[in-house]
């Protein structure tokens, strides 16, 4: 029998989650024995995955630090909890920013303050020692393990009090020099509306830290056999990782591609992958192998002509929605299905 799982979500906000829709997405890609999520952001797929889970799993993101910080979680949740219990603090939003994104000699000195230098299993190759942004992104693409606690646990925290999105290298919120170069976060108040860290609904409320790492332990034991890659999305979506599993769902979630939505990505910011992903999705559509869901607003209606449904998806909530634009753009969205995808063919409905 197909249950549900306990709910967990990511311990931190993020711009365009699909955590409110998951489960409509799983009925029609059914039970399959693996499945692919080439831009996990807050990792909802697979997070919202009824039980029980059958084969390998797989996520990615191009997103080096949100993947550090899922690495971190599922790897090593005792000390990236320590690193997210942290007050919110204005001063420490920007020094620890600025640390974790430009200085990461910084984080390293940090982790040795606190004693978790010496436990860390990369010690002593770890970027953060003398290295640069760019080294620590190559560092953890060339590695489905490595992963620094500190940065990620750093960054959760981050998340959850910067307010809305881009908190993050080279995003459009990073101040620059001369030569266009990102030099420091650009500075902001923490989320006052919020403003209570690391907030989701965790146990042992009386205890803080305790409820923290309860949670990330949660998180750890879900994520324990999942595979999480950085880097392009196209990297997870080869034979082997796919079809050669078995019958595979794949999730597709781009940032979309329309010019009148916010940028949000940061360096991740794309207005063309979309493209990529759809001509991808008309290309293995009819694999039988393959159940997929594609995440975006119109640029996608044409998959109509090769077999593929829809479902309207209407959003609440969130910074996204919040402006008039968000509001008109929350109408807009849909999830496409291939026809290999149970009920597939029933056209459009509104899921809420």
């Amino acid at each position: 029998m197909v249950k549900s799982q306990p709910q967990l979500k990511a311990p931190f906000p993020y711009f365009g989650g699909k955590s409110r829709i998951v489960s409509a997405v799983w009925k029609r890609l059914g039970t399959v024995v693996n499945a692919v999520d080439p831009f996990c952001g807050s990792c909802a797929f697979l997070l919202g995955r009824p039980l029980p889970f059958l084969g390998s799993e797989t996520v990615n993101d191009a997103n080096a630090w949100l993947t550090n910080a899922w690495r971190s979680i599922q790897l090593s949740p005792k000390a990236t909890a320590k690193f997210c219990d942290w007050p919110v603090s204005e001063l420490d939003l920007h020094s620890r920013g600025d640390a974790v994104f430009y200085r990461q000699s910084e984080v390293f000195a940090l982790c040795e303050a606190m004693g978790y230098a010496k436990h860390c299993p990369y010690v002593s190759e770890c970027p953060c020692k003398a290295g640069t942004p760019q080294t620590f992104i190559e560092w953890c693409r060339s590695d489905c393990t490595r992963r620094c606690a500190a940065a990620g646990g750093i960054w959760v925290w981050g998340c959850c009090a910067w307010i809305g999105d881009n908190w993050g290298y080279e995003s459009h919120s990073c101040k620059r020099d001369a030569d266009g170069e990102p030099i420091a976060v650009t500075k902001s108040v923490p989320h006052l509306n919020r403003g209570q860290g690391v907030n989701r609904k965790l146990p042992h409320l009386g205890d803080r830290g305790r409820a923290i790492l309860e949670y990330l332990r949660q998180l750890s034991a879900r994520l324990r056999d999942v595979r999480v890659c950085c880097g392009d999305w196209t990297r997870v979506l080869t034979e082997t990782p796919t079809t050669h599993q078995g019958l595979t769902a794949v999730f597709l979630d781009p940032p979309y591609a329309v010019a009148d939505r916010d940028s949000v990505y940061g360096d991740q910011e794309s207005y063309t992958v979309a493209h990529d992903v759809h001509a991808w999705c008309v290309e293995h559509g009819d694999d039988p192998l393959l159940r997929i869901a594609l995440c975006g607003y119109e640029e996608h209606d044409e998959l109509a002509n090769h077999g593929w449904a829809f479902l309207a998806r209407k959003t609440g909530g969130g910074y996204g929605t919040q402006s008039s634009r968000g509001n008109e753009n929350a109408k807009r969205e849909k999830i496409w299905f291939n026809r290999s995808c149970l009920n597939s063919c029933g056209g459009q409905r509104e899921l809420f």
